[in-house]
């Protein structure tokens, strides 16, 4: 711990069969708590940090922190043991910028349930591919400059960890100098998911869908989370492939792209309207919308045998079809209550 951390060809290792330990590079969870925090944390790609569980213990617990630029290139590792145990957790967040090209992270079970990585920079930008911005980069150090926002992670490292055992999480962290605390996914996210893994996004403001987030072979559990005002825009399409897709939303949600759970449930719990400008089916989930303003369908809403479910703190309106029939089996109930308004046309 100290003001600047750079570590260099570094090997920490607190593997355990009593459970994967602790490692603390930089600061706290979310930079909290009494434990000093650095400035700047670095890690190049030869350091590896390796906090897992040996047998069936646990795996550990990692987290690098910056209060202004982490950039970490490096290996995380907090598996479980190869014969039980959970996934452990890591953090790599920067509050005014992070860069985490390349890096390789595990925090998989074999047995048990899969670990998480959590991601907690300013603003944040999902891009194709993967690369890296907020500095100067030459013989292999990179230089922060402390300001730039927003961070960037290429979507492929995002795919290798889910596919690999690891659920994701990104969450925005309002620095005092720049950001809003948005996250904008602009690369396709196409992934074939482990089993029990999950993507959540954490956004101080909003969260923008402008690429397809597609779901291969095993489900995915999608969570969209923001805080009170910040909105949940989906500008292209979401196939979760039978995960269930939840949404808390302090502001008002908005689709103009097709959402598809395929079996899940959809669920939007807000503050202010709910507005669904292109479908969503759930193919036998439940559609769930508890709205604090207006709810608004300018499309078919198909359910497929699910329950339809919304309360409503405003107007409802419905212009297209609900339809809750199932190709085979019972068709689903439809519950609704506003306490304005009803309306269908």
């Amino acid at each position: 711990l100290g003001d600047r951390i750079a570590l260099f060809n570094t090997v920490i290792n607190a593997s355990s069969v009593y459970g994967g330990g602790t490692i603390l590079v930089g600061g706290e969870y979310l930079g909290q708590g009494t434990t000093p925090t650095a400035q700047f944390t670095f890690a190049d790609t030869n350091t590896r940090i390796r906090a897992n569980g040996i047998g069936n213990a646990n795996g550990g617990r990692v987290i690098a922190w910056a209060n202004n630029t982490t950039r970490f290139f490096g290996a995380i590792n907090a598996r479980a043991g190869n014969l039980g145990g959970n996934g452990g957790f890591i953090e790599t967040s920067g509050k005014l910028s992070l860069d985490v090209s390349g890096i390789r992270i595990n925090a998989s079970s074999t047995f048990g349930s899969p670990g998480l990585w959590l991601l907690d920079p300013t603003d944040i930008n999902i891009i194709p591919g993967g690369g890296f911005a907020g500095g100067t980069f030459g013989i292999g150090v990179f230089i922060p400059d402390g300001v730039t926002n927003p961070a960037t992670i290429g979507a492929n490292d995002i795919t290798a960890f889910l596919g690999a055992g690891t659920s994701v999480e990104i969450r925005t962290n309002p620095g005092p100098a720049v950001g809003n605390g948005d996250i904008n996914i602009n690369g396709l996210i196409n992934v074939t998911p482990s089993v029990g893994v999950s993507f959540s996004l954490f956004a101080t403001r909003n969260i923008n869908v402008n690429q397809p987030i597609l779901v291969n072979v095993n489900p995915l559990s999608i969570n969209f989370n923001t805080t009170p005002g910040g909105n949940v825009n989906i500008g292209a399409n979401i196939n979760t492939n039978g995960g269930n897709f939840i949404n808390n939303i302090g502001g008002d949600f908005n689709n103009t792209s097709a959402i598809n759970t395929g079996g899940g449930a959809f669920t939007a719990n807000l503050d202010g309207n709910f507005t669904a400008n292109n479908t969503i089916g759930t193919g036998g989930g439940a559609f769930n919308v508890n709205s604090g303003g207006n709810f608004q369908s300018n499309i078919n809403l198909a359910t497929n045998g699910g329950n339809f479910n919304v309360i409503t703190g405003g107007a409802f309106i419905a212009t297209n079809l609900i339809n809750t029939g199932a190709t085979f089996g019972n068709s689903g109930n439809i519950n609704i209550r506003s306490t304005s308004s009803f309306i269908t046309t």
